[in-house]
C-alpha cells in the first residue's frame, strides 16, 4: 500500500507524455497523492488537508511569482515596437555581428551572476531584445532564425549557469554545500565559489569560439 503513494509520479509522467496542461496534471497528481496518503481534501482544526497544504505552499513561495509582474510589462513594450526598434538600431552598427553581440551578452550575464545580480533572462532580455538584435545583424535572417534563436538562449544559459556558481550566496552553491555537508564531507562555501572561477572563465572562452564560428558560418551563407 505504501507504493500507492508514488502514483502521483506516474500521473505526472503520463500527463507530460500526453502533453496535457502542466498545471492541471501537477494539481491532479498532488490531490491523488494526498488522498492515497490518507489526507482529507479539506483540513480540520487539528489536521491540515490537501487544499490547506497546497494553499500554504503557494503562500510560502509567493515571492517566486514576482516574475509574473514582468510579463504584462514586457508585452506592453513589445506591442509598442520594442523588438522592431532594437533590431533597427543594431542594424545601423556596421561592426556588429550576431556572434559579437551574443558573446558580450554572455559576459554581462556571467559578471552579473558572480555578483549575485540578475542582469538578464529569457523572458526579460532574450526574447524582447537580444534575439531581435541578433536578427538585425544578419543580412538574410530568414535562413538563420532558428539557429540564432538557439544561440541567444545558449548565451543566456552559459552566462547564468556558470556565472552564478561564483557567487557564494547563489542557490546552486548553497545546494552543493548542503548536499556535500549532509554526506559528511567537510566543505567550505568560499572554496566552492573559488573553484567555480576557472569553469566560468573556460565557459567564456568556449562561448567566444562558438559564436565566432557561428559568425563565419553566417558570412559563408551571406557573402
Amino acid at each position: 500500500m505504501e507504493y500507492l503513494k508514488l502514483l502521483g509520479i506516474g500521473i505526472v509522467v503520463a500527463g507530460m507524455a500526453l502533453r496535457l496542461n502542466a498545471g492541471l496534471v501537477v494539481s491532479i497528481a498532488g490531490v491523488a497523492t494526498g488522498l492515497l496518503a490518507g489526507m482529507s481534501l479539506v483540513g480540520t482544526g487539528t489536521e491540515a488537508g490537501i487544499l490547506d497544504s497546497i494553499g500554504k505552499s503557494f503562500v510560502d513561495a509567493r515571492v517566486m511569482l514576482i516574475f509574473l509582474l514582468m510579463l504584462p510589462m514586457i508585452g506592453l513594450m513589445e506591442d509598442e515596437g520594442l523588438r522592431e526598434r532594437s533590431r533597427y538600431l543594431i542594424s545601423k552598427l556596421a561592426s556588429a555581428t550576431a556572434g559579437r553581440l551574443l558573446w558580450i551578452y554572455q559576459l554581462i550575464r556571467e559578471i552579473g551572476g558572480t555578483m549575485g545580480i540578475r542582469l538578464g533572462g529569457h523572458e526579460m532580455m532574450v526574447r524582447p531584445l537580444i534575439y531581435p538584435m541578433a536578427l538585425g545583424t544578419a543580412q538574410d535572417p530568414g535562413t538563420e532564425e532558428e539557429n540564432l534563436k538557439a544561440a541567444c538562449s545558449a548565451a543566456d544559459n552559459y552566462g547564468n549557469f556558470f556565472g552564478q556558481n561564483v557567487f557564494i550566496g547563489s542557490p546552486g552553491v548553497l545546494l552543493i554545500y548542503q548536499v556535500t555537508a549532509n554526506l559528511g564531507y567537510n566543505t567550505d562555501l568560499f572554496y566552492l565559489a573559488v573553484w567555480s572561477v576557472p569553469v566560468a572563465a573556460l565557459a567564456a572562452v568556449l562561448g567566444f569560439f562558438q559564436f565566432t564560428l557561428m559568425d563565419r558560418k553566417i558570412r559563408r551563407k551571406n557573402p
